[in-house]
């Protein structure tokens, strides 16, 4: 989808809702992502931000998993 049709996409969703605290939570959202001052990281230690941007490099240079790996190794690791 095209930037203009996400922009009409998403306005047409805002246009739809009728409930004031749900426009104030998409509104506080939006303002989180623009600013990159995500409320949902104000409450975490900093030892936490840490393991969350090692995980991120990792990610980028794809040292990943998929899920299915995910969920075996989880079950293994469960059951020692």
């Amino acid at each position: 989808m095209s930037t203009p049709e996400l922009k009409s996409e998403l306005h047409q969703l805002i246009d739809s809702f009728e409930d004031e605290a749900a426009l104030q939570r998409a509104l506080d959202s939006l303002l989180a992502l623009k600013t990159e001052d995500s409320p949902l990281l104000d409450d975490t230690s900093p030892e936490t931000l840490e393991r969350l941007r090692r995980g991120v490099e990792q990610a980028e240079r794809g040292q990943t998993v998929s899920n299915d790996q995910f969920w075996q190794e989880l079950k293994q690791w469960r059951s020692r």
